[in-house]
């Protein structure tokens, strides 16, 4: 299952790759032993990242914008009755991060 989810912001893209980049390693320490193998790959506008939780296996990409931040998750199917409020916490958690 995919997810593809569009945020504006006015950060510019530096300023929003840091945010994300400090969240990044935030989450990271607190999903300590939660999730398994998780990798975040940058280069340039575009990072990569991915992870696994009880077994299954999750993936996306961030494209950055000078206006706008772009996320491809791909999402084992087994989340597809969840993928609504996927999408809200997701928009949610972006607009807090990329907050001017």
């Amino acid at each position: 299952m995919q997810i593809k989810v569009d945020v504006d912001h006015s950060l510019g893209k530096e300023k929003a790759k840091l945010r994300i980049e400090t969240e990044w390693n935030q989450q990271k320490k607190q999903v300590s032993g939660k999730i398994q193998d998780v990798r975040l790959s940058m280069w340039g506008d575009e990072w990569e990242f991915s992870g696994k939780a009880q077994g299954l296996q999750a993936s996306g990409r961030l494209f950055f914008g000078e206006t706008n931040l772009e996320i491809v998750l791909v999402l084992p199917v087994l989340a597809a009755p969840f993928r609504k409020q996927i999408e809200a916490a997701i928009v949610g958690e972006l607009q807090r991060i990329l907050q001017a």
